[in-house]
């Protein structure tokens, strides 16, 4: 096993995710339960994502990933489908 489950407390911290498809939903919908502050970055972000997002007092930025955006946050997901932009992802939080 390479990874561990852990608790984080979030609640009220800058949580980001980089991806606005199905499986970004997944992941900010998990969120949102434990009250983070959730940012959404990508190029095209479904609307029930964006509604979900700004409803709860997030941010939603609808532009390409750029490893500025890592910084203060408390927890950054990458979930998109592009295996390439979630390993760029994972590389920048390193």
């Amino acid at each position: 096993m390479d990874y561990l489950p852990v608790f984080l407390k979030i609640a009220q911290q800058p949580c980001l995710v980089v991806g606005g498809g199905h499986i970004a939903k997944r992941k900010v919908t998990l969120l949102l339960k434990a009250n983070a502050n959730v940012t959404v970055i990508a190029p095209h972000v479904l609307d029930e994502l964006k509604q979900q997002v700004l409803s709860s007092g997030g941010r939603v930025i609808e532009q390409a990933y750029e490893q500025s955006y890592l910084a203060q946050q408390r927890l950054v997901i990458a979930a998109t489908d592009d295996q390439a932009l979630n390993q760029q992802v994972f590389n920048d939080c390193e």
